[in-house]
């Protein structure tokens, strides 16, 4: 009788401790992070981009040239017909 009490409570301990660390990964996420966001996959554009507002720098004069870059890189890029031999 008695092992079999101390293995339930060792089952309740197990699962408490996978409770407790749920809940310090939640409570660790900082507002703008949130559990989807860990999950998700962004591009480094999009991370500097981030990056750039939580700066605050998103509105100043490097932001907006590094937007106006990226913003013209996409309308001159090249377009090519796979498959492509390099010469």
């Amino acid at each position: 009788m008695t092992f079999s009490l101390f293995t339930a409570v060792g089952h309740q301990g197990r699962a408490g401790g996978l409770l407790l660390a749920l809940l310090i990964l939640l409570s660790s996420c900082s507002k703008t992070q949130t559990l989807t966001a860990l999950f998700q996959k962004t591009t480094p554009h999009d991370d500097y981009a981030r990056a750039l507002d939580r700066a605050g720098l998103r509105e100043a004069a490097l932001g907006q040239r590094w937007q106006a870059a990226a913003d013209q890189a996409l309308r001159d890029s090249l377009v090519v017909t796979l498959p492509v031999l390099e010469t």
